[in-house]
């Protein structure tokens, strides 16, 4: 056998193989993977704010953040109803908040928020709401991230004995966003089959009983009630009152034993203003 005769053959077996092959099923192609560095975009800067009775405010670069963080390290100045906020705006006109330390006069303790949001311009607020705020600096520091970090509800407890109407926040004279993630409300009323009404505001005076209430429920003597509010969303201050009947305006004899689990300082998971 020729040289030429075993080439022949070889391809010939070739082109065989090859074409059996394809009638084949064989994996997909994978396509090529970056296997390289990766690293984060950040914008980070030095707010500084004075506080007094009317607002202080720095606005932020944009260089496509998506996520926010704020520190905000032990201060002088401020006070009770006194509030710094991170905001966001299409237009600078309308403005969205996205995270709020509602009472920053402290002394003693570093305090972090955390905020999701998108927005053309962002820009950071001292006492936004015009309160009587004792006269001091304020130094904070901002980093925004191109890609938002993870992000836990900084939520607050508020225990408080409900009858006549009561506002549940301890500072509560500013009026700014947050969330009512629930609650637990315990009627130790001793007679027996009565049942009173838990009603709740978000109102930034003093609401009224028996109406304007967004939220009511039944609670029977001798029993705790668990409500989930779904991450409600108010824009103001949250007020809660007990009362005898439905839409009454009589305050229970025996006051409601009352928590309840809030975020007033975010990262907010539903839209809020003010």
């Amino acid at each position: 056998m020729t040289n030429r005769i075993k080439l022949l053959i070889s391809v010939l077996v070739g082109v065989i193989a090859l074409g059996l092959w394809s009638l084949l099923e064989h994996p997909p192609r994978v396509l090529a993977q970056y296997m390289g560095t990766f690293s984060q975009q950040l914008d980070t800067e030095t707010v500084s704010l004075t506080w007094g009775n009317t607002p202080s405010t720095q606005s932020l670069k944009n260089l496509g953040q998506a996520g926010h963080t704020l520190l905000i390290p032990p201060q002088t100045g401020g006070g009770a109803g006194c509030s710094i906020v991170l905001q966001g705006s299409g237009e600078e006109t309308n403005w969205v908040t996205l995270a709020v330390l509602p009472h920053p006069a402290i002394t003693n303790t570093t305090a972090a928020l955390s905020a999701f949001g998108s927005y053309p311009y962002y820009r950071v607020v001292a006492n936004p709401n015009s309160k009587t705020c004792t006269a001091g600096a304020i130094t904070a520091y901002y980093v925004g991230y191109q890609f938002p970090p993870s992000a836990v509800l900084a939520t607050e407890t508020f225990l408080d004995n409900v009858a006549s109407l009561s506002s549940l926040f301890p500072t509560g004279t500013d009026p700014n966003p947050y969330q009512v993630l629930g609650g637990q409300c315990y009627n130790p009323s001793s007679v027996t089959g009565s049942i009173s009404y838990l009603d709740l505001w978000d109102s930034a005076t003093t609401p009224t009983l028996g109406t304007g209430y967004f939220y009511e429920i039944e609670i029977g003597a001798a029993t705790a009630h668990d409500f989930d509010m779904h991450s409600f969303t108010g824009n103001y201050i949250l007020w809660a009152a007990a009362v005898t009947t439905q839409g009454g305006t009589t305050p229970v004899s025996s006051a409601f034993e009352c928590d309840f689990q809030v975020n007033r300082r975010g990262p907010f998971t539903t839209y809020s203003s003010h």
